[in-house]
């Protein structure tokens, strides 16, 4: 009985434990929930969608600080909604008090922004921002920040206005190439646009009162024929641009908030108040690439270019930089450079390459500030004599026509006026010529073939190469006076000139051993000109010779003394030169009757009527003396072949002749230079080329067959034979400056007369060059000129200059190139250390590298004229 009713305890006690056990397991997993249990916040959002409860994440930084518990309607806003979140127990303290922020993160893609791509898969998410400050009071209720919150503490922000809206949001700030902050918003405020920016707390002190904000361009691109220069940007800011940064000079902080956002650069130097310039037409001025120079320093930009219908004109705004505002106070000449083409040489060039540009010049006077100015086609007119032509019809002149005085340009066309029955003519002959000019001054249109053919006589006259383009103005000046015109009549061609009839006429005889080719009526010609005939002959019976009667018109007389001498003139006669190219043949009645030509060298030379008549052949013998010249080959030459001293014939090649296996040439020196030629005496044969880097040179030669160009010896033993050398002279040759020589493993495309350059500026040129003794290198013997001598040192570095430059790498890409003349042919460079060493001496011999060291084009030392070398 009693062990049944142990039993039944025993059983009852089991029964009790089990639920006992299970009621403390769950008492702990209750503490331990409560004990883990974090802060319940309250967060205010506009849009709940894409929350889900128990599974959206609240992240700080990447790392899970909480969780949504509950989503439900604001009961105070309809259209808000409250997110109940649970802030991990660990993470509260920081989390739920005053100065946390907290926004959506989700996928966002645009044209300004991407980002967040990584919720796609993962879900919307909020993110925290917690409030730093210790002090701060706790809070469970906040409102979400519609856009991200501020992620940097400690800086400054402000805002830049601009016009366009074409900045993406995180557009680094970038002072010298540090990013310094970025920008965080934009908004459209009434007509502009505002961009809110961070500026990170170590670099807010760049930012003071009169700094300035602009756009930076992925890439920059400088091109002239001078060369190419292409910069960018590091390829990060390549992708979303970014917005360059000055500091100030003054070096306050700044206390306004608002900048101004200019497009570029350049923009922030121009003056803010604008002038306008009036012309016709535009002419193809564009605000992308017009500029505005002067004196070939840039000094402002073309803004903006319209057609104003009522008024006919084109307006082209302009701004001037603001250190050169003042020089409009002198009286500015404003015109357009385009690109053109001609025989005193190409001018514009750099337009090809940038387009029409405008430049200006100033006149001096004292002038307050105008807001609009003319836009002329052509510079300013020099200092000179001001006056009109005037013309029934323009000629094909134009304002820019040149005038011409003996085929020199001695003044220009400034205007062109159309009246009803007239043309006007606004010209300027400069100041330096002024003197050519009086009252008695005839002036025509020369143009670029003139034939004048008549019963008499046919000429044919053609313009010298530069006035073959376009017909330009010259004059004579047949008397002297000191009086002026203002206006002068301008004649269409030199034979319409209203010249004076020749009054007396002064008789002369000239006797001769035969008759020739002259007649009666044969005319006499003093440079050119008809100034007498002949009125007859007979036998002279005492001479056994012919007595020939003439007269000389009086206008020419004194040009008649004891020193002229009379010949007998070829029929035809041609002349091939880089001044023109002048046909002359005689008149029909000439070639029929012959000519007679004089010339006078002593003009002070008593008076005289009689005088001996000298055939060619005579004539030739007694201007010329032979020469014989040895050759290997022909070199191009051929009979007529010139001989050029200094640029001007001397002499021609009479015939050429093989004489023992060898072949020679007779020439004919003009006496008065037959000095020229001693024993030290080089010539050379040079042909016609054309090229960029030269140009075109010995024009005639294409024609005539080579020339033959001389340097004088200093032997002082005069010669008549002489040997042609088989290479052309460098322009160095016996000129005196520092000879130093090169070593080099290979020529490379050097050539005689190739330059050398210091810094860009040509200081001499190679000579000659020949393989070294052994053949193992190749010397290169140089000249350099005696005031640049001082610059090459013992430790200067020779090297190849290169043509085309490329210099890449993740952050910046470079491409620049040399002149047409080192990408043509080759040039040699040269490269001093800022630790120079002592001054080269003649003879020395350096190493030519094939090229430059990074250090070396980096080498800027300032090198004084000292004897002892190094500083």
């Amino acid at each position: 009985m009693i062990s049944t009713t142990r039993k039944k305890r025993h059983t009852l006690l089991l029964i009790w434990i089990i639920p006992l056990v299970a009621l403390l397991l769950a008492a702990n997993m209750l503490y331990k929930e409560y004990t883990k249990r974090g802060v319940t916040v309250k967060i205010v959002f506009d849009d709940a969608s894409g929350f889900l409860e128990e599974k959206t994440l609240l992240k700080y930084r990447g790392i899970k600080v909480g969780s949504v518990k509950a989503i439900e309607m604001d009961p105070e806003s309809r259209k808000k909604f409250i997110v109940t979140a649970m802030i991990d127990k660990d993470k509260a303290p920081l989390i739920a008090k005053e100065g946390t922020h907290f926004w959506r993160v989700g996928p966002k893609v645009s044209l300004n922004e991407v980002s967040g791509l990584s919720t796609i898969l993962s879900g919307e998410y909020i993110e925290v921002l917690p409030a730093f400050d210790n002090d701060a009071k706790a809070k469970t209720r906040f409102i979400a920040d519609r856009e991200p919150a501020f992620l940097k503490r400690g800086g400054r922000y402000f805002t830049l206005i601009s016009q366009n809206g074409n900045l993406p949001l995180k557009t680094p700030i970038v002072h010298k190439g540090i990013t310094v902050g970025e920008v965080l918003q934009k908004k459209l405020v009434k007509d502009t646009i505002h961009y809110r920016i961070y500026v990170e707390k170590q670099f807010q002190h760049l930012i003071t009162e009169d700094s300035k904000f602009w756009k930076l361009s992925p890439f920059e691109l400088k091109l002239s024929l001078a060369g190419l220069q292409l910069s960018s940007q590091p390829l990060v800011n390549m992708l979303t641009g970014a917005v360059g940064v000055s500091t100030g000079s003054d070096g306050a902080a700044a206390k306004e908030q608002r900048f101004k956002l200019y497009a570029s650069k350049e923009q922030i130097d121009l003056h803010p108040k604008t002038i306008t310039l009036l012309a016709p037409e535009s002419y193809g001025l564009s605000k992308e690439f017009g500029k505005v120079y002067f004196k070939g320093v840039e000094a402002g930009k073309v803004l903006d270019s319209e057609y104003d219908p009522a008024t006919r004109q084109s307006r082209i705004q302009v701004g001037i930089k603001k250190r050169y505002r003042s020089l409009l106070r002198h009286s500015p000449h404003f015109h357009v450079v385009k690109p053109s083409l001609d025989f005193q040489g190409a001018k514009g060039l750099d337009a090809l390459a940038q387009g029409a540009y405008i430049s200006f010049s100033l006149r001096g006077d004292q002038t307050a500030i105008k807001d609009s100015y003319p836009l002329h086609t052509a510079p300013a007119s020099q200092k000179g004599v001001h006056f009109t032509l005037t013309a029934k019809r323009s000629g094909g002149l134009h304002a820019g026509s040149k005038i011409f005085y003996k085929d020199v340009a001695v003044g220009v066309v400034d205007d062109v006026t159309l009246h009803k029955k007239r043309v006007e003519f606004s010209v300027t002959v400069f100041e330096k010529y002024a003197h050519l000019l009086n009252e008695s001054s005839l002036f025509f249109i020369k143009k670029a073939l003139e034939v004048e053919a008549s019963l008499r006589k046919v000429r044919v006259n053609v313009a010298p190469m530069e006035q073959m383009v376009a017909n330009s103005i010259s004059f004579i000046t047949p008397k002297k006076s000191k009086g002026r015109k203002a206006n002068y009549p301008l004649y269409p061609s030199y034979t319409k000139l209203h010249g004076k009839s020749p009054g007396d006429a002064l008789f002369i005889t000239l006797r001769a051993d035969r008759l020739e080719n002259l007649k009666k009526g044969t005319p006499i010609l003093y440079k050119g000109l008809r100034c007498g005939e002949v009125t007859g002959y007979e036998y002279d019976k005492a001479k056994d010779g012919v007595a020939v009667f003439a007269y000389v018109k009086k206008d020419f007389a004194h040009k008649i003394n004891a020193s002229t001498r009379f010949f007998i003139k070829k029929g035809v006669d041609m002349e091939l030169s880089l001044s023109g190219l002048k046909l002359k043949t005689d008149s029909l009645e000439e070639l029929a009757y012959g000519a007679i030509s004089f010339e006078t060298p002593a003009p002070n030379a008593p008076k005289q009527t009689a005088f001996t008549l000298t055939d060619p052949e005579t004539e030739r013998a007694n201007r010329y003396t032979p020469l014989t010249l040895s050759m290997e080959d022909k070199s191009g030459i051929v009979e007529n072949s010139p001989v050029i001293y200094r640029g001007m014939q001397i002499g021609y090649v009479e015939k050429l002749r093989l004489k023992q296996k060898r072949l020679q040439a007779s020439l004919q020196i003009q006496k008065r230079y037959e000095k020229l030629f001693q024993t030290d005496t080089l010539i050379w044969a040079e042909q016609f080329s054309a090229d960029l880097v030269q140009g075109v040179q010995n024009i005639q030669t294409a024609v005539t067959g080579s020339a033959l160009h001389v340097k004088p010896g200093n032997s002082g033993i005069l010669v008549q034979s002489l040997t042609l050398r088989s290479e052309k002279l460098p322009p160095s040759i016996n000129k005196k400056g520092l000879r130093i020589t090169l070593k080099s493993d290979m020529r490379s495309s050097l050539k005689i007369g190739a330059p050398i350059y210091y810094r860009q500026v040509k200081i001499g040129n190679v000579e000659r060059y020949d393989l070294c003794e052994t053949g193992e290198c190749v010397r290169i013997e140089c000249f350099i000129r005696p005031k640049y001598a001082k610059f090459v040192r013992q430790n200067s570095k020779f090297y190849l200059s290169t043509a085309i430059g490329v210099d890449f790498n993740l952050f910046e890409l470079k491409i620049t190139t040399g002149t047409f003349e080192t990408l043509l042919q080759g040039t040699i460079s040269m490269a001093t250390p800022q630790e120079y060493g002592k001054k080269a001496q003649e003879g020395a011999e350096f190493f030519m590298y094939a090229s430059a060291e990074d250090e070396w084009l980096s080498w800027q030392p300032v090198i004084k004229d000292d004897e002892n070398g190094s500083i």
